[in-house]
């Protein structure tokens, strides 16, 4: 059992206000430091020392007015904190529990309560998160995929409308050859064989 403080309280006539004890749970994330505070409810009481333990029997710190101190060995996991509570460092899923405050006052006497802290840790994702996750990736790309297919379409029809004349070119081929060229059809392509061959004829023919 650690050694009472109750020598070494100075001489004091001031009044704390609490009939009993207000205490509430508090959660926490794992790596942070969390304060708990036991609060008084109004009455007329000096305090005397203020102790906290693990509602089992295993002493945490000791507080009298103007001074206090951790129980030796646990220094780097609490420190005292304002209003006769202590603060919880580093706090990891072993530290979830409860704590319990016990104020002694005069003439009221001792006065307790009990706060449960719990302490999660949000890296931990259940199966369900991953398939939420998973459904969620995925409609985000199949999103991404559809405004890429409709934004490429767009595109395509402005350019169209923009050009008319490209548009043109590509529905009918003729409107590619250059003004001078004359498209030959197959009857004119006879005629012009037949002729070029009476020109062969006559400019072979013997002269006389």
């Amino acid at each position: 059992m650690a050694k009472s403080l109750l020598g070494k309280i100075p001489p004091s006539t001031d009044i704390a206000v609490g009939q009993s004890v207000r205490t509430s749970n508090i959660s926490a994330t794992v790596g942070s430091d969390v304060s708990l505070n036991c609060d008084f409810l109004p009455t007329r009481a000096k305090i005397t020392q203020v102790n906290w333990d693990t509602c089992t029997g295993g002493d945490i710190a000791f507080q009298v007015p103007g001074e206090g101190h951790v129980v030796k060995g646990l220094e780097a996991k609490f420190t005292l904190a304002d209003r006769y509570g202590i603060k919880v460092l580093n706090v990891n899923e072993n530290d979830t529990g409860t704590y319990c405050c016990t104020y002694n006052t005069f003439p009221d006497g001792k006065m307790s309560g009990k706060i449960f802290l719990i302490v999660t840790d949000h890296s931990n994702w259940t199966y369900a998160s991953y398939v939420l996750g998973s459904l969620i990736v995925s409609g985000v790309l199949l999103l991404i995929g559809a405004l890429a297919i409709i934004i490429h379409h767009k595109k395509k029809s402005n350019r169209i409308k923009n050009n008319p004349t490209q548009n043109a070119s590509s529905q009918n081929p003729d409107s590619n050859r250059t003004p001078n060229q004359v498209h030959i059809t197959p009857s004119a392509e006879e005629e012009r064989a037949t002729v070029e061959y009476f020109n062969v004829i006559l400019h072979q023919s013997p002269k006389r």
